[in-house]
């Protein structure tokens, strides 16, 4: 959004990467299912960050099937970019 020019100060203060994949997806057709799946996959954990209630334990299958999602976002978020 902000490679775009978008007001991310007063527009887009959420905190589902749901919702921020929908208005991503508006500016770039290049985001795909793949990042919508991992979007809603990370959205747990990112929520509980956020509005924290009980410390939530994750098994190393989670932690490395996260950080499989957040890499497959980054990458392509990089791609559109022209960054690498």
């Amino acid at each position: 959004m902000v490679f775009n020019r978008k007001d991310i100060e007063n527009e887009f203060k959420i905190h589902s990467l749901i919702k921020l994949f929908d208005y991503c997806k508006e500016l770039s057709k290049g985001l795909n299912q793949e990042v919508k799946k991992s979007c809603y996959f990370l959205n747990k954990y990112y929520i509980e960050t956020r509005y924290p209630g009980e410390i939530e334990e994750y098994s190393w299958s989670e932690v490395g099937k996260a950080l499989k999602a957040i890499n497959a976002i980054r990458d392509k978020i990089l791609k559109i970019c022209n960054i690498f």
